[in-house]
């Protein structure tokens, strides 16, 4: 039987998957997923990085292709991270009336690093009060990070020896990732998608 490969555009997860239950389990419950069945790896990986505006108007199989614009939900949480130099801010946005829920100031960070802590804090927050309330996040690469319990970046690896709002960066990461590991949630984490819905309130 040949290898088929399915590339997700938009889903929980975005990427190349060679199984119909991984790629489904990306799609399923994810609002306007856009996904496509390919013969090749190597037409997968073109077609990933083209993008799904390439394939909007060809004619396709049973998945989404809609032409329309996808919908957020706005009964939901949008998070954010505003960096200024090396210091930052979290923050996480109501999107039905653009109420901020809570925002956080750090003097260290970067936007990725702020996105996984806002990200998990807006978890934490929604796990006992709204357990099915989605939050969204800009950056595919923390969204990746959360789905595996896990973000890497250089910059906690930099020793700063005399410097202390580093290494509490430091601990609020470890103490991040350590509670998606031993915590189940419900809530989706989907991820914002700016060409549609623009750029995130600040």
């Amino acid at each position: 039987m040949a290898q088929s490969y399915y590339v997700v555009w938009q889903g929980h997860a975005p990427g190349i998957y060679q199984k119909w239950p991984d790629c489904r389990k990306q799609i399923e419950n994810y609002p306007e997923p856009r996904y496509k069945k390919f013969e090749s790896l190597d037409e997968a990986n073109h077609a990933y990085r083209k993008g799904i505006e390439h394939y909007r108007k060809r004619k396709s199989g049973p998945q989404k292709m809609s032409r329309r614009a996808p919908k957020f939900r706005r009964d939901s949480l949008l998070v954010h991270t505003k960096v200024q130099g090396e210091s930052m801010q979290i923050n996480a946005t109501y999107l039905k009336n653009n109420q901020k829920i809570f925002f956080v100031d750090f003097q260290r960070g970067n936007p990725e690093i702020g996105q996984f802590l806002a990200t998990v804090k807006a978890l934490k927050l929604l796990r006992k009060r709204s357990p099915t309330m989605p939050v969204y996040v800009p950056s595919l690469k923390v969204l990746n990070a959360i789905n595996h319990k896990f973000l890497y970046d250089p910059y906690l690896g930099q020793r700063h020896i005399h410097d202390p709002w580093h290494e509490k960066l430091r601990e609020c990461m470890f103490a991040a990732i350590n509670w998606l590991k031993r915590n189940d949630y419900q809530n989706p984490v989907l991820h914002w998608n700016s060409t549609y819905w623009g750029e995130p309130p600040q």
